[in-house]
């Protein structure tokens, strides 16, 4: 498998993320993603006894803890909407809170220095990017003190509230089912 991952990035097809001891593979580019999908779309038979890969449970899913921040399909989302808002901008070494990005933070309840670097951290869920690092942990805090996240049954799990879910929409135009 080692092999097949390292032809693979040479070949400018995937890219690794080293997250502390875990290496993630990811598509590296938007057109070897669409090409990707074109191959996904061709019907190929697949032998029945074929393994399925195991899933986490919906609970985990949706939204977690990651350490210190929020994880999961919601992080996801709200990251893809921040980078799409030009909340984020990418710098060298992580991406930066534009001025738009920090009136949205504060909006969010959460005040940090202009300068402050994030950066992204690949969810193992979802296989994309949530937001990492020092703003992130603040968010997840305010979130959890407003009540717009609750602790869910499992250890890590999250539940967003009705109150997140009007908060979320209220100050980012976030929506979520």
């Amino acid at each position: 498998m080692s092999q097949h991952l390292a032809r693979l990035e040479q070949a400018g097809i995937v890219e690794v993320v080293t997250q502390g001891r875990h290496r993630y593979f990811r598509i590296a580019s938007d057109e070897v993603g669409l090409l990707l999908e074109t191959l996904g779309g061709l019907e190929i038979p697949v032998p029945a006894a074929r393994a399925r890969l195991a899933r986490a449970p919906e609970e985990l899913r949706f939204a977690r803890s990651c350490y210190d921040h929020l994880a999961g399909e919601l992080a996801v989302r709200m990251y893809r909407h921040l980078l799409d808002e030009q909340h984020l901008t990418p710098v060298p070494g992580g991406l930066r809170v534009t001025a738009s990005g920090r009136a949205s933070f504060a909006e969010l309840g959460v005040n940090h220095p202009e300068s402050e670097m994030v950066r992204p951290c690949l969810d193992w869920t979802e296989r994309r990017d949530h937001l990492a690092g020092p703003a992130a942990a603040a968010l997840f805090t305010t979130m959890l003190e407003r009540r717009w996240i609750v602790r869910g049954t499992r250890p890590r799990s999250v539940r967003i509230t009705a109150a997140g879910r009007r908060g979320l929409a209220e100050t980012l135009g976030l929506t979520t089912s």
